[in-house]
């Protein structure tokens, strides 16, 4: 694959945003103008107030550029103009704070319709090359990924290798791939809420498009819930991290949806065959927790103890006509 479309770095998308309207607002500006005023505007700050490196600074303006955002002229750059495009949700007014809804939506509309995005990474959800966003959130599947082994220039190296729709797989195989897809456009998905992910080890990751309306019900995620699972004795200790990994993808919601409106529901509503572990074996180590949310992400907290399993009746079965 051509390295010239793995530009996506790990970067803030309210930032990107912030530097399309520095731009609208005092554009053209020269490259060093943009870094000296983005630097000004606190646009170009880590949170401690230091300013970011060259490098970081860089990517900020190459990707919002990439995007399609920016306009490269012989007085420097400036802002698209917004009419008719998803950069009219990007408002003065919201200057330096978190994205909201609408600005989530538009990054949506950008990402999908960036053809170096959906080459480097977005066409492994569908079945062709060529997609909208309603069709993406639509018809794109979950991408499983796992370390793997593969070839590159006569030898062995293990990296990620994703599996998606229909047998497609991709690996990456460079270090300019591994940035720009795995800490680059991934996270700017999540960040935008197009997709999400489960992270249980390094064998087992899925990612999928996130569902922006007409997610299911109580009544359908329990039928999902007891047709994926059957009872093996009286009482089922079903992991609950091992369940988010299979439910989440199933019904395109967030991993929080799966908690609040299956798992909470489903104690409230059989509280006499639902019950929640409170044992602590099943948590990660404590040095995984602090390096890597993700892990966590995939439990339950209630007041100030972690869910870690679904204790579930075999009756339930029984009660609950599917």
């Amino acid at each position: 694959m051509n390295q010239k479309i793995y530009w996506m770095r790990r970067l803030e998308l309210s930032k990107i945003r912030d530097l399309y309207i520095l731009l609208y607002k005092k554009g053209p500006l020269k490259y060093s103008e943009i870094f000296i005023q983005g630097e000004k505007d606190g646009i170009f700050l880590r949170e401690d107030g230091s300013p970011l490196a060259k490098t970081p600074r860089y990517h900020y303006l190459n990707n919002a550029y990439k995007f399609g955002l920016l306009l490269k002229t012989a007085d420097g750059y400036q802002a698209k103009p917004r009419p008719g495009t998803p950069m009219v949700a990007f408002r003065n007014e919201r200057f330096g704070k978190a994205l909201n809804k609408n600005e989530k939506a538009a990054f949506r509309q950008i990402i999908i319709g960036n053809e170096d995005c959906r080459r480097a990474f977005l066409r492994m959800f569908m079945n062709d090359d060529d997609f909208t966003l309603s069709e993406f959130l639509e018809n794109g599947v979950p991408v499983y990924a796992t370390s793997a082994a593969v070839e590159m220039n006569n030898h062995i190296i293990r990296t990620k290798l994703y599996k998606g729709y229909s047998g497609r797989e991709m690996a990456l195989r460079s270090e300019k791939e591994k940035q720009a897809v795995e800490w680059g456009l991934k996270m700017m998905l999540f960040q935008c809420q197009l997709c999400d992910e489960v992270y249980l080890d390094v064998k087992q990751q899925v990612i999928y498009p996130l569902k922006q309306e007409n997610l299911p019900g109580f009544k359908e995620m329990m039928k999902v819930f007891l047709a994926k699972n059957t009872p093996v004795k009286d009482w089922n200790f079903i992991p609950v991290n091992e369940l988010i990994f299979q439910l989440a993808p199933e019904f395109r919601s967030t991993k929080d949806y799966v908690k609040i409106k299956l798992f909470v529901e489903m104690r409230k509503k059989y509280t006499d065959y639902v019950k929640f572990s409170e044992a602590s074996k099943g948590l990660p180590k404590e040095k995984q927790i602090v390096l890597d949310q993700r892990f966590m992400d995939n439990y339950m907290k209630i007041g100030n103890s972690w869910k870690t399993h679904l204790i579930v009746n075999r009756k339930l079965w029984d009660i609950v006509k599917l």
